[in-house]
């Protein structure tokens, strides 16, 4: 989505410098994710699928691996302009405590962040994933290798009748619009896990989510 040149003065404030970041950072990153002995399907732009499988390869058995490339701007053409339009409104922007962040200003960023549940829901609908439970890892999810566990299989007892969110602040009462117009992350969307019916129900939410708060003129990130 272009990370690479987000940079200079967005709605009147500087980008922070850790905002941008190259597509090398993220292949860094996944270099260590690849060690990862799990079943992966690997969502990406058709110009990287070669080279994510040869990283993948150096360090997992074939069998564990799918990477599909999508067309991003072909997926969202209907959603996209609707977002775009909401972050185009002065009133968005100006109610916003960081007006600056990428998901006040980037739709593509915004798009991708909310298609997590499209891309888990696809992969069980395509038979790429085998197993009742499935996690959403984000590719530059693992910074170091002391992410990866050490028999290299990340596997715990998760309900499979449930969607598991990792949270980073308690949860609270505060409405929707306070927390998007101060930038409050309460949940860490780069890892996510649930069971196939959980995974279609939290599709149906997504979207339903998403709409309510189009309609107030509102739109965030994951």
């Amino acid at each position: 989505i272009g990370r690479t040149e987000w940079t200079g003065v967005v709605n009147g404030r500087e980008l922070p410098h850790y905002i941008p970041r190259s597509t090398e950072t993220y292949f860094s990153y996944f270099e260590n994710l690849s060690k990862i002995k799990n079943d992966m399907v690997i969502f990406t732009s058709n110009d990287l699928v070669d080279k994510i499988k040869a990283i993948r390869h150096k360090n997992a058995p074939d069998s564990l691996t799918h990477v599909v490339g999508v067309e991003l701007a072909e997926s969202t053409k209907a959603i996209k302009p609707v977002i775009q339009m909401v972050q185009s409104q002065p009133e968005y922007a100006a109610l916003m405590v960081d007006p600056h962040m990428p998901e006040y200003w980037n739709a593509d960023y915004v798009l991708v962040n909310f298609m997590k549940t499209d891309f888990v829901n696809h992969a069980y609908d395509a038979g790429l994933i085998e197993t009742e439970l499935a996690a959403w890892i984000d590719f530059g999810y693992a910074r170091d290798n002391k992410t990866i566990p050490a028999n290299g299989v990340w596997k715990y007892s998760f309900d499979p009748k449930k969607m598991h969110y990792f949270n980073k602040i308690p949860l609270d009462n505060r409405p929707i619009f306070d927390i998007t117009r101060t930038n409050t992350v309460y949940i860490m969307g780069c890892h996510i896990v649930g069971g196939r019916e959980a995974w279609q129900n939290n599709l149906r939410l997504n979207y339903n989510s998403l709409k309510s708060m189009i309609r107030c003129g509102l739109v965030d990130d994951d």
